[in-house]
C-alpha cells in the first residue's frame, strides 16, 4: 500500500524518473550531434554515451532532489560545461526554500525518509509473530556474523520486498550509480532483518556487502542509543581502510550505497 511509504521517498523517485528520461533524452542529442561531427572528433566526445552519475552540487541544488513543484528542463542533465552550471546555480535560486529529498552523507553514500510509521508498526508486529510462533532453532539467520534477525524472504514477505526493489529502489539506483548499473532492472534480493541489542549482538565489524546495493533502513523502537554506521572506502581500492564517515540512524530512514562500500555498525548502547 502507498500509505506504507514515506510521500517524500514517492515524490523522489517520481522526479528521479523524469532525471532519468531527460537523461536519455540529453544523451540522444548528443549522439545524433557526435554522428555529425568529424571523425577525429568523435573519439573526444565518446564519454557523453555514458551516463554520469549526478554530483554532490546537482543534489542539493537541482530542484529534481527537492520537495516542491518539479519541471523538466536542462538543468536537469549532468553535463559539466558552462551552461550546465550556471542552469544549477539559476535552479538553486529558485528552490533554496525546499527541503531536499536525498541527502549526501558522503560520496557514493545517500540517505532519504523512507518508511511511514505505519508500515513500521506493522512490519515490526510481524516480526514479534514470528518470534513467537516458530521456535528459536528454526529460525534461519540472515548470514554468518549476526545471531539474530530474520530472513524476511522466508516469512512470507519475498512479494513485498521485490515490489519495494522493483517500483521504488531500482529508480534510485540508476541514477545515482549508473556506470555501474546499466542493465533493465534488478534480478534479485536478499531481504532480511538484524536485531542489535544489549545482552544480543551489539554491533557488526567492519566488511563490505556480497550485494551490487545496499538498502539499509532503521526500523528500531524509539529511544535507542547508538548503533551508527560507520564507512569506508571502496574494496580493491587504496582508501578502503580509510575512515569515510559516520551515519546515524533515524528510525524510517533509509541509507543506500554500493555493496563493495566497507561499513559496520558501532555498537549499540541502550535500547
Amino acid at each position: 500500500p502507498t500509505s506504507w511509504i514515506h510521500p517524500d521517498f514517492s515524490q523522489m523517485v517520481k522526479n528521479m524518473e523524469l532525471y532519468w528520461d531527460r537523461h536519455q533524452q540529453e544523451k540522444d542529442e548528443r549522439q545524433e550531434e557526435m554522428e555529425q561531427r568529424e571523425q577525429q572528433q568523435k573519439q573526444k566526445y565518446k564519454q557523453l554515451h555514458y551516463p554520469i552519475p549526478p554530483t554532490r552540487h546537482i543534489i542539493e541544488t537541482n530542484p529534481l532532489f527537492r520537495d516542491g513543484p518539479t519541471t523538466v528542463s536542462s538543468s536537469c542533465g549532468t553535463s559539466s560545461d558552462s551552461g550546465g552550471k550556471n542552469s544549477s546555480k539559476n535552479s538553486s535560486r529558485c528552490c533554496s526554500n525546499q527541503r531536499l529529498l536525498l541527502a549526501v552523507e558522503s560520496d557514493g553514500i545517500y540517505s532519504f525518509d523512507c518508511f511511514t510509521a505505519e508500515f513500521i508498526n506493522k512490519f515490526y508486529s510481524e516480526i514479534k509473530n514470528v518470534y513467537k510462533v516458530v521456535p528459536t532453532e528454526y529460525i534461519r539467520r540472515p548470514n554468518s556474523m549476526n545471531n539474530y534477525g530474520v530472513i524476511v524472504n522466508e516469512i512470507g514477505l519475498r512479494s513485498t520486498m521485490t515490489n519495494l526493489q522493483q517500483e521504488y529502489i531500482w529508480p534510485l539506483s540508476r541514477v545515482l550509480f549508473p556506470i555501474q548499473y546499466t542493465t533493465p532492472t534488478f534480478h534479485d534480493h536478499h531481504s532480511f532483518l538484524v536485531r542489535y541489542a544489549c545482552g544480543e549482538d551489539l554491533g557488526l565489524d567492519m566488511h563490505t556487502d556480497d550485494s551490487d546495493i545496499t538498502f539499509n533502513v532503521c526500523i528500531g523502537q524509539p529511544g535507542f542509543v547508538g548503533a551508527t554506521l560507520e564507512f569506508c572506502g571502496m574494496l580493491a581500492t587504496s582508501n578502503h581502510r580509510h575512515y569515510q564517515c559516520t551515519y546515524h540512524h533515524k528510525i524510517g530512514r533509509a541509507v543506500l550505497h554500493l555493496g563493495t562500500q566497507r561499513h559496520g555498525a558501532d555498537s549499540i548502547i541502550s535500547g
